[in-house]
């Protein structure tokens, strides 16, 4: 059966690990690395272990203290603004003690009365057995190591060395914890030692001395006479002012500004009233002297027609007609001697023309009438005139109104100007009265503040007095070793997972299958028995029979792609099993690129093997007395004859004489002539060395040997090992 290049890219080759594992690959994996997994549980146990014998118990003492809600706020005079609802001042002045007691300033005065000498003594409690407790000498060895670590560090100027002062200080600051109760107002405080009367002895101090200081915080900014002399002072501010406002109202004769002001409203008012009145009767009066107008406008005053007298001869008319006659006469006259471009025949007859229309427009008759004046106009007139002299007398009376009007709000206007005055006066008297009333209140909380600052009273209690511990409060030992044996085991396991996620050898059939996409001729166990192994070749060599069309003159050639895997072993051993439990004439021929025939690839003669010969000229031995022979084929010395006929017919000759011939190539990793080689042989077969060569020098090597023209049988996997236990494995079965 051959394979060529497009079936193997037939099958899917993926490039990771599939995600899903059976519970056999899960085991396979952690018996695989059991060994690392029990390294690095014992590494995780042991240094667990070692933290806890090293680390010195720590006692805690433990405290409690009420923050009564308001005590400080509502006596101190300099706290000034809004009153926050109860809950919120709750937690505010809870968050405040916190600080406060969390302060470095605390510490450093705690150092300072207790000396820091007394914690240096007290960093070698539990000592004083050195010699009969091994523990205590582990830990002051590691002390001193520690010292003189951190000298060497100081010396070369890398850290900044710290007084003993400031190391009492930081101790007291890492060691000490406060923290609020839920829906409360108490503070639970607590500090950690290595020795339990220290824990409460330095407990003690610290609330002694956060009481002493929460005092000196809270007192009052101001002290008691400050707030008496500012209130003297408010006092004659009060009373300079009431005399400057008396001092006003006597000065502009001010009684009650509001009745003045409202009487001159009034005055206003009524003037205000008379003259919408007068200006009612002006409108009208203009209103009729303007219908005066139109009607003499309409009927002027000029004389009339009083009588008329019609019929009478027009003598006007009579003229022209005689005047007409006249020169109608001379037109004849002048149009017998002249002709009729004659200028005065001309200027005849244009007269003629005017005197006949002017004869045709006069009456016969004419109309006399007589005229004067009308006695209804004279009435009109005499009104207009009237009316006139009314409306001016009425201007004038406005005039006047507007005048005292004008006046009396000018006179609002100082009365309202006096009311501002007075106001701001007035206003000015009661902020002082205000700002005396507030600073009396404060003298008054100042002095009952200073009286409970001098008998030290405050909104902190004690609830709980420091306890002396009997049990170490850290650390957990107990809870360590549990969290380091569970840690222990899940990092040796994740640590197996990852080693198995990250490696990319082959290590089962379904890993060639899937990464190469060939098939796997058999399996060969790294501590397999005589029969088992002889078993699996036997199993080989039937899978190779069933590639072939015939049996007789197959040429098979081996190769892997690091040195390494077990080639040679391999194919000595087919050759062995096929020549005993088959009876075929079987021919091995190693392909050597060293300098010497029978020399294995690391320049030592192999000790199993016989002296060989060389193919080229024919040199063919026979190995022991089981049927098979030998030969070695010197490449690097007659490389040119590889393609020629003469290597043809040799292997022409070869494939008549022998039922199966065998290739045993140099891995490619150390020689390319085994990839050269591959297309003038029936079959390649890969060997791979289980959980050592990757896939991806494997298709490497299956690539290139495609490519030169191979055909590629299968794969072997050579090696391969069984880590999960028997017993378990058939279980799983």
């Amino acid at each position: 059966m051959d394979m060529h290049w497009h079936d193997i890219h037939k099958a899917e080759i993926p490039y990771a690990r599939e995600s899903r594992m059976s519970l056999r690959d899960v085991l396979n994996v952690l018996f695989r690395h059991k060994w690392k997994i029990a390294g690095f549980f014992t590494v995780t146990v042991l240094a667990a272990a070692l933290y806890v014998a090293l680390t010195p118990s720590l006692f805690q003492s433990e405290s409690k203290l009420l923050i009564k809600v308001g005590r400080n706020a509502a006596l101190d005079p300099s706290v000034t603004g809004p009153v926050f609802p109860i809950a919120q001042q709750r937690v505010n002045e809870v968050n405040s003690e916190m600080a406060i007691l969390k302060s470095r300033i605390i510490a450093e005065r705690v150092v300072d009365e207790i000396g820091p000498a007394y914690y240096a003594s007290e960093e070698s409690v539990g000592n004083d057995s050195v010699l009969t407790r091994p523990v205590d000498a582990l830990r002051a060895g590691m002390a001193v190591l520690k010292n003189t670590v951190k000298n060497g560090l100081a010396v070369a100027g890398l850290i900044t060395p710290m007084s003993a002062r400031e190391k009492a200080v930081t101790r007291i600051l890492e060691n000490l914890n406060v923290e609020p109760i839920e829906d409360s107002n108490i503070l639970r405080v607590s500090l950690k030692e290595i020795d339990p009367e220290t824990a409460r002895r330095v407990l003690e101090k610290i609330l002694q001395v956060y009481q002493e200081h929460h005092i000196e915080v809270h007192r009052s900014q101001a002290p008691p006479g400050f707030f008496e002399a500012q209130t003297e002072r408010m006092l004659r501010s009060i009373t300079q002012k009431e005399r400057e406002l008396e001092e006003y109202r006597l000065e502009h004769g001010i009684g009650s500004v509001a009745e003045q002001k409202n009487e001159v409203i009034a005055q206003i008012g009524n003037l205000q009233r008379e003259l919408d009145t007068l200006g009612s009767r002006m409108r009208g009066a203009q209103a009729r002297i303007e219908v005066f107008n139109r009607i003499l406008r309409q009927k002027p005053v000029a004389p009339v027609e009083l009588n008329r007298t019609e019929g009478k001869t027009n003598y006007y008319a009579d003229t022209l007609r005689e005047e007409l006659m006249k020169l109608q006469i001379q037109e004849k006259q002048l149009a017998s001697r002249y002709s009729d471009k004659n200028k005065e025949l001309k200027d005849v007859r244009e007269q003629i023309k005017l005197l006949q229309s002017l004869v045709k427009q006069a009456d016969a008759t004419h109309t006399e009438i007589t005229v004067g004046i009308d006695t209804n106009q004279k009435n009109i007139q005499q009104w207009l005139d009237l009316e006139q002299s009314e409306l001016e007398a009425m201007k004038d009376q406005e005039t006047y109104l507007k005048g005292v009007l004008a006046a009396r709000q000018e006179e609002l206007k100082t009365w309202t100007r006096h009311e501002f005055v007075l106001k701001q006066m007035e206003r000015e008297v009661d902020a002082l009265n205000t700002e005396y009333n507030e600073f009396l209140n404060q003298y008054q909380r100042a002095k009952a503040n200073a009286a409970l600052d001098e008998g030290k009273v405050s909104n902190v209690s004690i609830v709980q007095p420091p306890t002396l511990p009997y049990e170490a409060a850290a650390p957990k030992k107990l809870l360590i070793l549990l969290i380091s044996l569970v840690a222990g085991c899940l990092g040796g396991v994740t640590l197996a997972m990852a080693k198995h996620y990250f490696d990319d050898s082959l290590q089962t059939h379904e890993d060639i299958q899937q990464r190469l996409g060939l098939p796997v001729l058999s399996s060969l166990s790294y501590k397999a028995a005589g029969a088992t192994a002889e078993e699996r070749l036997m199993v080989m060599y039937h899978n190779l029979n069933l590639m072939f069309p015939s049996e007789n003159g197959r040429i098979v050639q081996f190769i892997s792609a690091n040195r390494g895997e077990g080639t040679t072993t391999l194919v000595k051993e087919l050759a062995r099993i096929a020549s005993e439990k088959f009876q075929n004439k079987v021919l091995w021929i190693t392909m050597d690129p060293g300098p010497a025939a029978g020399s294995s690839r690391n320049g030592q003669k192999t000790a199993s093997l016989p002296p060989l010969g060389d193919l080229l000229r024919k040199e063919i031995r026979p190995l022991g007395e089981n049927g098979v022979h030998v030969s070695s084929l010197r490449v690097h010395t007659a490389l040119s004859l590889i393609d020629s006929r003469k290597f043809a017919e040799i292997l022409s000759s070869l494939r008549a004489e022998y039922d199966l011939i065998l290739i045993d190539s140099p891995a490619a990793s150390i020689s390319a002539y085994g990839l050269t080689l591959a297309r003038n042989f029936d079959g390649v077969v890969l060997v791979v060395e289980a959980e050592k060569t990757r896939w991806q020098a494997t298709a490497h090597l299956r690539d290139t040997i495609v490519h030169k023209g191979g055909n590629i049988l299968g794969v072997i996997l050579n090696k391969q090992r069984f880590h999960i236990p028997p017993l378990i494995y058939e279980r799983l079965l």
